[in-house]
């Protein structure tokens, strides 16, 4: 499966933001475009690397690819995954780190069959460095709505 565009665009793009040169998030990772850091692959981010908004649309269109496939991995037991459920758990991956959505509550609540528990279970990613985030409380509830009706 592939993340749809439309989640992209009204999800992914928005709560990143896209910025053409490297800077440090809020937990200090050097950061550029949609996002990316060295550790989703290349480009590997330098500090005062500028880019291009076409060199963002491919990188996390790569980057994305990869959270595709880890998310796939983990549902390929689940009869039936919507494409809504699909793009908001690929979202939520690719903010969080595919470890960490391996292990979440919210996946084993979802394996199980408890999409409500699993809708509420999103809001819960709400910090970074320890902090809750408004951004990150936009974001999950975003990809919470997201999940319930697409």
């Amino acid at each position: 499966m592939r993340m749809s565009d439309a989640a992209r665009k009204q999800i992914t793009e928005p709560s990143e933001g896209c910025r053409l040169r490297a800077y440090r998030d809020c937990v200090g990772q050097l950061t550029i475009f949609f996002g990316h850091t060295s550790m989703a692959g290349l480009p590997h981010v330098t500090e005062g690397m500028v880019g291009t908004k076409a060199q963002a649309d491919m990188v996390l269109a790569d980057d994305l690819a990869v959270f595709e496939k880890g998310v796939e991995a983990e549902l390929k037991n689940i009869a039936r995954v919507e494409q809504r459920e699909f793009d908001a758990f690929v979202d939520l991956a690719f903010n969080i780190g595919l470890g960490a959505f391996k292990s979440s509550s919210l996946l084993r609540h979802y394996r199980a069959g408890d999409k409500a528990t699993t809708a509420r279970d999103f809001l819960a990613w709400n910090k970074a460095g320890g902090k809750v985030m408004p951004g990150l409380v936009k974001r999950r509830e975003a990809e919470r709505n997201w999940f319930l009706y697409g």
